[in-house]
């Protein structure tokens, strides 16, 4: 099994561990996972919520709650209530164009790592969709 060397915790770890980075060396990223997530967790907590939205994804906490009461506070593919004031599992997630940076809206978890796993790729939801209906 191919392992790399966390540049964080020094551990060196499966590359299932890393998250890809198409400008990383071997296209992953230098930290683990877990190590990312702890950064990120501290970024979060040093900037504040205000600074993060915009450091982020440009926005103020203002727009988000804008965002959030022009949804009705419901995620904007599937309508269930989500959340903007503590992380749970009902979370807003905000959700932008990876290339643009451009802010959609708001997401429900799970919809959003949909979005994700299909790359933001219309075709091949299409193709989901397509498929969906011929086995359903």
């Amino acid at each position: 099994m191919d392992t790399r060397l966390c540049c964080k915790c020094n551990k060196d770890k499966p590359l299932t561990e890393f998250n890809k980075n198409s400008k990383g060396k071997f296209g992953l990223h230098s930290r683990c996972k877990s190590c990312s997530s702890i950064q990120g967790k501290e970024i979060y907590k040093r900037l504040g919520k205000n600074n993060y939205l915009n450091s982020t994804y440009g926005i103020s906490e203002q727009d988000l709650i804008q965002m959030h009461k022009d949804q009705n506070g419901k995620c904007v593919i599937c309508y269930i209530p989500i959340n903007i004031s503590e992380r749970t599992k009902r979370s807003a997630c905000v959700d932008h164009d990876h290339v643009t940076g451009k802010v959609r809206g708001l997401l429900c978890t799970h919809c959003n790592k949909g979005l994700g796993m299909f790359k933001d790729n219309v075709e091949n939801l299409r193709f989901a969709i397509e498929y969906l209906q011929t086995h359903s």
